[in-house]
């Protein structure tokens, strides 16, 4: 993986950007923002979009004011080597921690909803090989994979949405914001967690075949997320009702269950399955591409291939150590993991880099 010659179109960089959050995020958010923020969940996603434009200004502000560096490249820039290095490392960790996340949730996806009898541990071997080949060939093939994955997700999301409109019961919608605000901010917490992946854009930036639009394709890129996750929690919340979504783990999988077509199609769950592993697959690949270039920058490598094979070898079983079962993961993701990412790697170490570059005037001219 020579990272040297790698380029990405703008769509591209916008399909790598949706893609790093939507595919899991669009399984878990509904029922969980739905815990806090009740009907008012769609609402809080809105609002959790407007935190991800801090993070979005934040960063691009960085990418503008040292051109063609990546997130780890600025950390040592307006650090220096030593510090730089340290900060680097905590985003490698942050990317492989998200990796073995992600990799757990799809393990923990297809043993609930299709295979039970399957150990959880030969999903994940599948997946990290999944990864591990998209990673051997490269950013540019990623992408192009990406585009067609976007596609089929996206569309298949309205589809699926199309067909549960006879379903929909708008007074359960009703009234918004009864609650008052209060619900609603408290439930944006975890979306905002979500949401705040964006900062991937730091990463991926010298790659963007015009660097100059980086901006723009972050903020298309959390347009679309804010899109189809607002939209699917009011979908759901008003097929299932707040207190039915509320004991739902994937309540986009009980949507695939209950279309019927004309009294002869219907249990089209396994479709549905394959295109998500292709999109989870794409997720997992985004952030363990991310974690590889920082290893890249941070120990001055020509080339990581060499270091998937160990990558893969240590993601499988952290991703089976880090959470006993599903009731401890899905307490991380709703209480542990919005505080961690959003105070320490979504906006504390992105506002500390830009106050020490202004306080010290430290640009690259270039």
């Amino acid at each position: 993986m020579d990272n040297r010659d790698q380029v990405i179109s703008n769509w591209q960089g916008v399909v790598l950007l949706t893609l790093t959050i939507l595919p899991t995020a669009i399984l878990f958010l509904p029922s969980v923002v739905s815990n806090t923020a009740g009907k008012d969940a769609w609402v809080s996603i809105i609002v959790a979009a407007l935190f991800s434009l801090v993070v979005l200004l934040l960063v691009t502000t960085l990418t503008r004011r040292f051109p063609g560096k990546n997130l780890f490249q600025i950390s040592e820039a307006v650090l220096g080597k030593f510090l730089g290095k340290i900060a680097s490392l905590l985003y490698i960790w942050l990317f492989i921690h998200i990796t073995a996340v992600v990799m757990r949730e799809f393990g923990e996806f297809m043993t609930i909803a299709f295979m039970p009898e399957t150990p959880l541990p030969v999903f994940n071997i599948i997946l990290m090989l999944m990864v591990a080949y998209a990673l051997k060939m490269g950013l540019e093939t990623l992408a192009r994979t990406g585009e067609v994955i976007f596609f089929l997700i996206t569309s298949n999301l309205i589809l699926i949405m199309i067909l549960n409109i006879p379903e929909v019961e708008g007074k359960l919608l009703l009234p918004v914001l009864a609650q008052g605000i209060r619900p609603v901010m408290q439930g944006a917490l975890v979306p905002a967690a979500f949401l705040g992946e964006i900062l991937l854009i730091g990463v991926f930036a010298p790659f963007l075949h015009n660097r100059a639009k980086e901006r723009k394709i972050a903020l298309l890129g959390i347009a679309i997320n804010t899109f189809f996750l607002a939209l699917g929690t009011a979908v759901s919340i008003a097929v299932f009702g707040v207190k039915e979504l509320a004991n739902f783990r994937f309540p986009f999988l009980m949507f695939v269950r209950i279309i019927e077509i004309g009294g002869f199609i219907e249990r089209i769950d396994a479709l549905v399955m394959v295109i998500w592993i292709s999109g989870i697959a794409v997720k997992t690949a985004i952030f363990a591409y991310a974690a590889l270039l920082g290893i890249k920058e941070v120990f001055g490598l020509k080339d990581t291939r060499p270091l998937i094979l160990p990558l893969g070898v240590i993601l499988v079983p952290l991703s089976i150590l880090l959470h006993k079962n599903i009731e401890d993961l899905s307490f991380f993701i709703a209480h542990t993991w919005p505080r961690y990412a959003i105070s320490v790697y979504w906006l504390g170490l992105p506002l500390l880099f830009l106050l020490v570059a202004i306080l010290r005037n430290k640009k690259d001219e270039t």
